[in-house]
């Protein structure tokens, strides 16, 4: 649907999705497929307002990496209090293998 690493979507999560090996690396993603998938999930007009986003280029200087650190982490922090951990650092400690 969207090629490459576009940095104007690079963070979106609607568009991380997992795809078998097959398809992503011997049909290129089969973008036509998932770009019907996406239309499917979440509309038309949605999927082109990613599409434009993505050729808007941000550019580093004015990418907000340490928010962007901050949100991920606490998301992953979420994730892992169920399990009783409070860091990843923490969890791998105690999967020693």
């Amino acid at each position: 649907m969207i090629p490459g690493r576009s940095n104007g979507v690079l963070f979106k999560e609607e568009l991380v999705n997992p795809q078998c090996v097959r398809c992503n690396e011997m049909f290129h993603g089969q973008p036509k497929k998932y770009r019907a998938a996406m239309v499917a999930k979440y509309s038309n007009e949605q999927v082109e307002a990613w599409e434009q986003e993505a050729k808007q280029p941000i550019h580093d200087r004015d990418m907000d990496y340490e928010a962007i650190k901050i949100k991920y982490r606490e998301k992953l922090h979420l994730l892992l209090i169920p399990f009783g951990y409070n860091t990843y650092q923490e969890m791998l400690q105690g999967h020693q293998y």
